[in-house]
C-alpha cells in the first residue's frame, strides 16, 4: 500500500497542482484496545508482508494468548487504503483525545510505521468518555479494525 500526498496551491481564481508528490509505503499497523471493567488489553499487528497477529493480554476469556491471522496482500492493501484514504488517519497524526474524569471506558490507539521511517500515532477514547468530540473518521477506523478482527478470529473480550 502506498500513500501519496499531493500539495495543492491556489493562485487567483484557479487551482494548480504542484509537482511535489510524496509517496511512501506502510510498513505495519498496530491497533491497541484497552480498558473497560474487565481490563481488556488487545493488540492487532498487521505487517505489509501479509502477516498479522492478534494478541490478548489479561483476557478474561483466553488469558495471555496470540493468534496468527491468515491474510493475503489484497486484504492488507484494502484495509490500509480504507484507513488512510477513506478515513484519512494522516490528518489525526499526533492527536490524543483525553477522557473526562470517569471510569469504565476503552482507549484506542493506532500506530502506522511508514517505510520512510515516519510514524503516525493517534489515541482516543470511547465517544461518550471524551472531553472533546471524537471525529467520525476515528470511530470508523475503530469499527473497521474491530470488524477485521471479528472476521479473522474470536475477539478476546
Amino acid at each position: 500500500m502506498y500513500l501519496t500526498h499531493t500539495t495543492t496551491t491556489v493562485t487567483s481564481a484557479e487551482e494548480t497542482t504542484t509537482s511535489e508528490i510524496k509517496t511512501t509505503s506502510i510498513k505495519f499497523l498496530t491497533y491497541i484496545k484497552k480498558g473497560g471493567v474487565k481490563g481488556v488489553y488487545n493488540v492487532l499487528e498487521i505487517h505489509e508482508l501479509n502477516e498479522a497477529v492478534y494478541t490478548c493480554i489479561f483476557s478474561p476469556r483466553f488469558g495471555n494468548m496470540s493468534f496468527p491471522l491468515s491474510l493475503n496482500k489484497s486484504e492488507v492493501d484494502l484495509l490500509f487504503k480504507k484507513i488512510v484514504e477513506e478515513y484519512k488517519i494522516l490528518e489525526y497524526s499526533g492527536r490524543v483525545y483525553e477522557p473526562k474524569h470517569i471510569y469504565d471506558y476503552f482507549t484506542y490507539e493506532v500506530f502506522l510505521e511508514l517505510e520512510d521511517g515516519n510514524t503516525i500515532k493517534v489515541k482516543w477514547v470511547d465517544e461518550w468518555a471524551s472531553k472533546e468530540p471524537i471525529p467520525e473518521n476515528l470511530i470508523h477506523i475503530k469499527e473497521t479494525l474491530e470488524n477485521f478482527i471479528r472476521q479473522k478470529t474470536i475477539p478476546c473480550e
